[in-house]
């Protein structure tokens, strides 16, 4: 029978006497747990020097790397995993009282109409990022309407909802130290969704010396930190273990996520300006990424041609024809969705410089080209492929359709009673367009939405179609 000790609460139990010929359970449990105590003691000498050693190698990483809050060795596959849960911005991004819902996939009810993510009222879209494809995930930049921050969250296209953290891409100066003037660069996602890299540039060369950083999505923390050049002005994930960044005259660096070990393209020294970069637009304007990441097609006015490079290696694989000048043409150039092709716009060899301008399809690989398709719509915009076949060259409020192979117009493209931009950063095939009510009482709410080429368009009658929230239609006349 058991009682219980005043102190403590606790059931006693009777000791029960042992007879003579009763085993000695008291010292074999008294051996038993004198050994348990040694084998524990072991396990914590060898966790604690394998910490060490740990700890050690950390500190020994090259100059060029260097770890974040995390260490130096967290990235990709290493130690995270990407988020299942609603993420921070739930009920911002995705599903939204009051708005249409998320469309994730095509339906007959849709007709073209591939995806759909809402955004409360009151905010503010400046850039949609695809990674590395084939991916699951997006990564999007907002900020509220009243403000110019840079915030950013990662999407899953699977369910539409936003995951993780949201990251502030241009953070305030601690109070007490001098305002640097500092901008964001645009941020990546890496292809499995679990980390955003970023960079800030200052026009003033004192203050142009931040790091290049890697964020976990799940977390919200810095996991690594890179030196890199000044002048940064672009930066993107190359494979799940290497960075690649370009400068301002397009000069390129592929850098080890892990060691921060650093390879440089072919760089030619006094490089004009050429990277350019809007809030607005994203993408990466006068200058092509293939979906996958593995190569970069830069310009080079000095040379008078784009070199395509081999993202991991720096090395050139191939280069353009003759290009006899880039002023409003750097905005047009695109890799298909497959990384075959390269389209961007030239001169048309014999006629008026800078005026009669053609289309060229170039190998993605080589660079060699095709003789110009001479297009309608000469100079500026952007160029987009939409599908295998298709090419876009988009304009504020709407765009062209048209055959790469000929440059004949297919169709044309507006959005009725919206802001909207075709986002130039999309590399999955996809036509992708940000709408924005401002000035419109048609809807409410801001959309990103993407579309794939319906039969009507595909059929080449160059009638006019509307980009709506709810699909493809004809244009009311």
């Amino acid at each position: 029978m058991a009682r219980y000790d005043e102190d403590n609460d606790r059931p006693r139990q009777r000791k029960k006497p042992r007879g003579k010929n009763g085993r000695p359970w008291g010292l074999i449990v008294g051996i038993g747990g004198g050994v348990a105590a040694v084998v524990l003691v072991a396990v914590v000498v060898l966790v604690l020097l394998r910490g060490k050693k740990d700890q050690a190698a950390n500190n020994a990483a090259p100059a060029g790397g260097g770890g974040g809050a995390a260490g130096g060795n967290v990235g990709p596959g290493v130690g995270l995993s990407a988020p299942t849960e609603p993420g921070e911005m739930t009920g911002v991004i995705g599903d939204v009282e009051g708005l249409r819902p998320v469309v994730l996939k095509p339906s007959a009810e849709a007709s073209g109409l591939a995806f759909r993510l809402p955004f409360q009222e009151g905010y503010k879209v400046s850039q949609v990022v695809l990674p590395a494809q084939p991916s699951d995930f997006l990564l999007v930049v907002f900020s509220l309407q009243e403000r110019n921050d840079s915030l950013a969250t990662a999407v899953d296209r699977r369910t539409g909802r936003p995951i993780g953290k949201r990251i502030d891409l241009n953070p305030k100066d601690p109070p007490g130290l001098p305002r640097r003037p500092l901008s964001a660069n645009p941020p990546d996602l890496s292809q499995d969704g679990r980390l955003i890299s970023g960079h800030r540039v200052s026009f003033i060369e004192k203050y142009d010396d931040d790091p290049l950083r890697v964020w976990d999505v799940a977390s919200g923390k810095v996991v690594k930190e890179l030196r890199v050049p000044a002048k940064t002005y672009w930066q993107g994930w190359a494979s799940p273990a290497r960075l690649m960044t370009l400068c301002k005259g397009a000069e390129f660096y592929s850098w080890s996520y892990l060691d921060g070990a650093v390879v440089e393209g072919p760089n030619p020294a006094g490089l004009p300006d050429a990277v350019q970069y809007g809030t607005d637009k994203g993408g990466t304007p006068h200058f092509a990424v293939s979906p996958d990441r593995t190569k970069v097609a830069l310009p080079r006015p000095n040379q008078k041609c784009y070199v395509i490079l081999d993202t991991a290696t720096g090395q050139e694989l191939g280069r353009t024809g003759t290009i006899s000048h880039f002023l409003g043409l750097l905005d047009a150039i695109a890799f298909s969705h497959d990384g075959t092709r390269l389209a961007y716009l030239a001169d048309i060899p014999g006629e008026m410089i800078g005026k009669n301008t053609g289309l060229v399809i170039a190998d993605g690989t080589k660079g060699t080209e095709l003789p110009p398709v001479p297009v309608s719509w000469g100079t500026g915009g952007l160029l987009v492929w939409w599908g295998p076949d298709l090419v876009v060259h988009s304009q504020l409020g709407g765009g062209e359709v048209f055959d790469p192979r000929t440059g004949r117009t297919l169709a044309k493209l507006k959005v009725p009673d919206a802001w909207c931009e075709i986002l130039p950063s999309t590399t999955d095939g996809r036509l992708w367009i940000k709408f924005d009510p401002i000035g419109t009482k048609t809807h409410r709410g801001l959309y990103v939405c993407a579309y794939e080429p319906t039969p009507e368009i595909r059929a080449g009658n160059g009638e006019t179609f509307e980009l709506t929230l709810d699909g493809i239609r004809p244009a009311t006349k």
